[in-house]
């Protein structure tokens, strides 16, 4: 890592060369063994947690929290830097991995609550983190065009991992899956009406159902689940110790890293002493941010891709793949997902740089068009069971083509890093609870409408802010 003296005869840190890159891969790997697991299980619950709407609660309860948290990350961050928080704040996923072993509200409810507080530090943090790093401008790139190309490389490799991430409960569930509710041949559903799966799915008519046939399908059985909880759980120990290795020290703006235990200590005693005052400045830099015309215009677009995540995870793996072809093809369905992702964001990282904030918000719009009227007028049938994977691979490409658009609107935009991460994380948690709170008690076709109305509109509101912000 380079140093450069700056005008006051401080020393800055830059992140110049090799090294930084490969340290900002490392980061970017280990911060998703620990999040591709997360979300695997997450995606996971409305089929293994089905009965009585106990996995979609338990989220909505997670995403509720993570929303109310968020205002503690300013406080955290400086106190603690963001290096720990991101650390500790992974722990809480580990306990929730835990949780999952004995399924019972007393066990996952608390570890959804702390997951979901936890939360509120390691979103924000991580995409500050790799957003700023390396973000100076340089003969090659601007600010903006470096920060999209960190960007880039962060959600690619999120989504090689959890591509990777995403085969693992489709070799254990396949491998185990409970032979009394098996299916005549491998994609051909007896146990109930396949046509009433995909859009036309109404959980109102069996979550709440004691012994509906649906449940034979959407839960698979303990051993291969607890085999499956094991293996995520290392993934995620090895994650944090690996972005604790490659995490670079925290310090304060304008002043020398501390270099003895005395200095440290003075200068942790120094950041919680002023904590009130970092509180305030936190919450009046969130006040500009919010009243701004930018996060006014934006924000519906940052909260819509939120609701595309609960509905890929919720009714997408409940209502097109566990009620069609059963719950242990859901890893190989997911897998597709990420890999048609990353692909889609390996793409968009090399032309990110130099392609306008609109055409990225466009194309996340297009895509998601496509996906989403594919699944409303899809017609499940057993005899043609490979569309799941035509579907998934559309739901992968609108997923990637949104999450480059909404996160380098935070990242270009706003020139306060923490702020508007920490915005986009609860406009994204919010459209995620709103999601899992009609999960329950609205039929897919009704929540495909929606979607697509808000699509339109959200994305309508990004494209007058990026109007608004390259004309002045």
């Amino acid at each position: 890592m380079d140093e450069k003296r700056s005008d006051d005869g401080d020393t800055e840190r830059q992140n110049t060369g090799p090294y930084s890159i490969w340290r900002l891969y490392a980061i970017s790997m280990g911060f998703t063994m620990v999040l591709a697991p997360e979300y695997n299980l997450l995606s996971l619950q409305t089929s293994i947690g089905v009965k009585n709407a106990f996995g979609s609660t338990n989220v909505l309860i997670y995403t509720l929290l993570c929303i109310f948290s968020l205002l503690l990350y300013a406080p955290l961050v400086a106190v603690f830097g963001r290096k720990m928080c991101l650390v500790v704040g992974q722990i809480p996923s580990i306990l929730y991995t835990l949780s999952l072993l004995y399924p019972r509200f007393w066990t996952v409810t608390p570890a959804s609550v702390l997951m979901g507080i936890a939360e509120s530090t390691i979103m924000p943090a991580s995409a500050a983190v790799v957003a700023g790093f390396q973000s100076m401008a340089t003969d090659s790139y601007t600010v903006e065009e470096n920060r999209k190309k960190n960007i880039g490389i962060f959600l690619t490799v999120i989504a090689l991992g959890q591509t990777i991430s995403s085969v693992i409960p489709e070799l254990i569930l396949r491998s185990s899956v409970d032979q009394s509710s098996a299916l005549n041949t491998t994609y051909n559903i007896s146990v109930h009406n396949i046509s009433y799966c995909g859009s036309r799915d109404c959980p109102m008519s069996y979550v709440f159902e004691a012994n509906a046939t649906v449940f034979n399908k959407l839960v698979p059985t303990r051993i291969s689940l607890d085999t499956l909880l094991g293996l995520f759980c290392a993934m995620q120990v090895f994650g944090i110790i690996l972005q604790y290795i490659a995490l670079p020290d925290d310090k304060l703006s304008g002043s020398s890293s501390p270099k003895t235990a005395d200095e440290k200590t003075a200068l942790l005693g120094a950041r919680r002493s002023s904590l009130w005052l970092i509180m305030k400045r936190s919450f009046d830099n969130l006040k500009s941010l919010l009243t701004s015309y930018q996060c006014f215009l934006t924000f519906p677009m940052q909260m819509h891709y939120g609701m595309y995540i609960g509905f890929l995870w919720s009714e997408f793996t409940r209502a097109f793949i566990s009620c069609t072809i059963g719950v242990q093809h859901l890893g190989i369905s997911l897998a597709v997902v990420y890999l048609s992702s990353f692909l889609a964001n390996a793409i968009l990282s090399q032309f990110s740089s130099s392609t306008s904030t609109a055409v990225l918000i466009i194309i996340g719009y297009v895509t998601e068009t496509v996906a989403m009227s594919m699944c409303l007028v899809w017609v499940p049938s057993s005899n043609a069971w490979y569309i799941c994977y035509i579907i998934a691979a559309l739901m992968g490409l609108a997923h990637a083509s949104r999450r480059v658009g909404v996160y380098v609107v935070a990242g270009v935009y706003f020139e306060d890093l923490d702020s508007a991460y920490i915005v986009q994380s609860g406009a994204l948690a919010l459209g995620t609870a709103i999601t899992y709170a009609w999960s329950s008690f609205l039929c897919v076709y009704v929540k495909i409408y929606i979607l697509l109305a808000h699509s339109f509109v959200s994305t309508a509101l990004a494209l007058v802010a990026h109007c608004i912000y390259v004309s002045t």
